[in-house]
């Protein structure tokens, strides 16, 4: 597939924009799903459902430098690392509809843990290829909707990093301010 972090620096905006309204027809066969099928919306209320102004906002994001921002506003640090192809394809894509359980993970049920609620399901996904950055997934859904409501990525040394998903809501209205990140003055800059 595409590199979508190098694909700014090599491609015409032009072309990514026609590319994102069918992949199909400049890649037949390619896993990318078409996210505005036949043009047309699939998220009404983001950025007033208008599919030119999504992609352009795709377009930002991916040429803004390769950078991903983790801030703790309680210790007053932000963490800026560089997104190299390794991490295009870890677990946390999965909270954003990417990533193919069949292809990249041995899926079962989880038997070592509980779920975090009662009744919803704790999935275990353990990589078909070995991966250095983890070992395995947990993922726990709703039982009815199957929204995911926790990931956890466990490392091959057994620490864990758990992505809590609470009070989600749908077709939410979002500013485009929303999305950028300004480093607040006074804030530790740890770059990795």
């Amino acid at each position: 597939s595409i590199n979508m972090v190098t694909m700014t620096r090599r491609l015409k905006e032009n072309w990514f924009h026609e590319y994102m309204l069918n992949p199909q027809q400049y890649r037949p066969g390619t896993r990318m799903p078409a996210a505005w099928p036949q043009g047309q919306v699939l998220l009404p209320m983001v950025l007033d459902g208008q599919p030119m102004t999504q992609i352009h906002a795709i377009w930002d994001y991916l040429s803004d430098g390769e950078k991903a921002f983790f801030y703790v506003p309680e210790e007053r640090q932000v963490m800026v690392s560089t997104i190299g192809q390794e991490e295009i394809d870890t677990p946390l894509l999965f909270l954003f509809g990417r990533g193919d359980l069949g292809r990249e993970f041995a899926v079962s049920y989880e038997t070592e843990e509980e779920p975090s609620q009662p009744g919803n399901l704790l999935l275990r996904l353990e990589p078909l290829v070995p991966r250095g950055e983890f070992s395995r997934v947990l993922l726990e859904l709703e039982p009815d909707e199957l929204r995911i409501r926790r990931l956890t990525v466990i490392e091959p040394i057994g620490s864990r990093n758990d992505y809590l998903l609470s009070e989600v809501r749908e077709n939410v209205r979002v500013p485009d301010r929303t999305f950028r990140f300004t480093i607040p003055k006074g804030t530790e800059v740890i770059r990795q």
